[in-house]
């Protein structure tokens, strides 16, 4: 089974998906965790990527649609996974169902800007084992300490603040499938 989350980025989709994820034993595939993971590399693929994102630009779709076919052509997911983040348009959407042959059910994350921009700007992780956590919404027990693995070092996303944020919003009006 394949299951889709989509949404506008802080809607919950990846707290969500990891959630059910473990409650019915599938993978959770993030495509904004496959980027950053590739941002980290020293590929001229993760340089190509990297300066979309310091522009706050979206990646091409060409650039995404390869990414995740390779990233799911492996057997490790031939039972299914939960896929979040995309497809985000209608050419993404064409080039998936072209390769995935699986049934497909999606559930779409509808929230209001005000609290899509409060999710976003107030959200940072551990450093240490990527617990996510939200500075108005949920935060360490107690205070800069993560309640996974007890490091104090966190680390905001470089890629949210309320310009990018309010560019993203106006592309998924324009062009987000819902």
């Amino acid at each position: 089974m394949i299951v889709i989350f989509l949404g506008p980025p802080g809607a919950g989709k990846g707290t969500q998906g990891k959630k059910i994820a473990k409650k019915i034993d599938l993978p959770h595939i993030a495509i904004g965790d496959i980027f950053r993971t590739i941002i980290k590399t020293s590929t001229s693929e993760a340089e190509l990527i990297n300066n979309y994102v310091k522009q706050g630009e979206l990646i091409p779709n060409e650039i995404v649609n390869q990414v995740i076919k390779n990233f799911l052509l492996p057997s490790e997911y031939k039972n299914g996974y939960i896929l979040d983040g995309y497809p985000r348009n209608l050419e993404q959407a064409k080039f998936f169902e072209s390769f995935i042959k699986e049934k497909i059910k999606i559930i779409y994350f509808d929230v209001s800007d005000a609290l899509l921009i409060k999710r976003i700007l107030g959200r940072y992780s551990c450093k240490n084992c990527g617990k996510i956590y939200n500075s108005y919404f949920l935060q360490p027990k107690t205070d800069n300490v993560c309640d996974v693995c007890g490091s104090s070092t966190f680390d905001y996303r470089k890629d949210d603040n309320e310009e990018v944020i309010k560019k993203e919003l106006k592309y998924i009006k324009q062009k987000h499938i819902r």
